[in-house]
This record gives C-alpha cells, sequence and structure tokens, in this order.
C-alpha cells in the first residue's frame, strides 16, 4: 500500500501535464480497488468532472469504461451526491447512482452498486469531483476512501501547479 501510494504521489508531484494528472488520479481507484481485496478491479468505472470557466458546469475530463454520449454530459453539480460532496467537501456515497439527479445520465454508472464522489478542492475552491462507481455492492472501504481522499488533494494541488507553471510559461 505505501509503495502504491508513493508511485502515485510521485507521479503527480512530478508532471506538469493535467492530463497525466487525472489519468493517475482515475489509476488510483484501480489501485485501491486491488489494495482492498477485490478479487477483479475490471468493474470500476471512474470519471474526473471539473468546472470550466465559461460556463461554471462539470465537464468530463477524463475516465473509465465511459461510453462516448457520457464523455460529453455537462452537469451542474448543484443537485444530487455531486452537491453533497461539493457542499460538504468530503467523500459521499450511495447505492443507487442511476436515480441520481446529475449521475443519472451516465450511462455506465447505471449498473453500478456502489459509488464514492470525492471532492476535488483547494482552500475555498472547488475544481470539480473524482468519481469511482463499481458494479460489486460495498465495494469502497474507509481505507479505500482515505486512498481516494488523498488523491484528490494531490490531485488537486497538481492540476494548481500546472495551471501556475502554464501561466508563468506564457
Amino acid at each position: 500500500r505505501i509503495r502504491a501510494m508513493y508511485d502515485i504521489s510521485y507521479t503527480m508531484g512530478s508532471t506538469l501535464k493535467y492530463e497525466k494528472v487525472l489519468e493517475t488520479a482515475l489509476e488510483a481507484g484501480r489501485v485501491g480497488l486491488r489494495l482492498n481485496g477485490a478479487n477483479s478491479d475490471s468493474d470500476l468505472v471512474a470519471a474526473v468532472l471539473l468546472f470550466h470557466a465559461d460556463d461554471n458546469a462539470l465537464h468530463v475530463s477524463s475516465g473509465r469504461r465511459l461510453t462516448r454520449a457520457d464523455t460529453q454530459q455537462v452537469i451542474s453539480g448543484k443537485n444530487g451526491i455531486v452537491a453533497d460532496a461539493l457542499r460538504e467537501t468530503v467523500p459521499v456515497f450511495t447505492n443507487n447512482p442511476k436515480n441520481d439527479p446529475e449521475l443519472g445520465y451516465f450511462a455506465a454508472f447505471q449498473y453500478c452498486r456502489s459509488l464514492v464522489v470525492v471532492p476535488m478542492r483547494a482552500v475555498y475552491d472547488n475544481f470539480g469531483v473524482l468519481i469511482y462507481g463499481s458494479e460489486r455492492a460495498n465495494a469502497f472501504t474507509d481505507d479505500h476512501t482515505e486512498l481516494l481522499t488523498s488523491v484528490g488533494v494531490q490531485a488537486t494541488i497538481a492540476l494548481q501547479n500546472a495551471v501556475l507553471y502554464q501561466t508563468l510559461t506564457e
């Protein structure tokens, strides 16, 4: 577990490419499921949704096992489990994402029996959310949640660094 966390932390801290940061954050969900005793991590559905400045809505920036239509989804983040995670600034769980007012529009989450939304927040700014879903019931344990929360924090810091670097180079 320590080695896996080190690898994730190193990758996020050593790159200024936001695409690599997002892919590493999604990979953390797969690693976390495996480390927590899952026989298979192939049922993991994951997405990174980031706020866009032009419409202040959440857009899919990266994902695992999403349909093409899912990658085009735009949500407000003002309803359901996503809104709860952003407001409470802690991971929020559901066992029924298909009935969520915003996530219910994503085909990939329709068969998930457990799902966790991890906010990506720095100080008072919400950058977006990490969403991990599994077809297995109760797939996410407290240990897994701690891992994903730390990944959310590291991803947010890495994204901030990438934006700062880009601003400096411009």
